[in-house]
């Protein structure tokens, strides 16, 4: 529905915040990416053309913020 806060987002947030485990939450990248993208564009160019598992590029993306954030935590 592109909305960040969809019952499953919501949901795994607030379980892993009760359980005082550290969040690192790839949606909200997806979410800013898909307010300035086409949808459409987003699942070509990062996903497994006719699934769901993501690309090469897709990997890359999903490394890059992880590290991103792991950095911050390490400074």
């Amino acid at each position: 529905n592109e909305e960040i806060n969809n019952k499953y987002n919501t949901y795994w947030t607030n379980f892993l915040k009760n359980k005082n485990v550290k969040l690192i939450n790839l949606n909200l990248h997806f979410f800013n990416m898909l307010e300035k993208n086409n949808p459409k564009e987003i699942i070509l160019k990062y996903y497994t053309h006719g699934d769901v598992h993501f690309n090469k590029q897709g990997h890359n993306l999903i490394f890059e913020m992880i590290d991103k954030n792991f950095q911050k935590i390490l400074k």
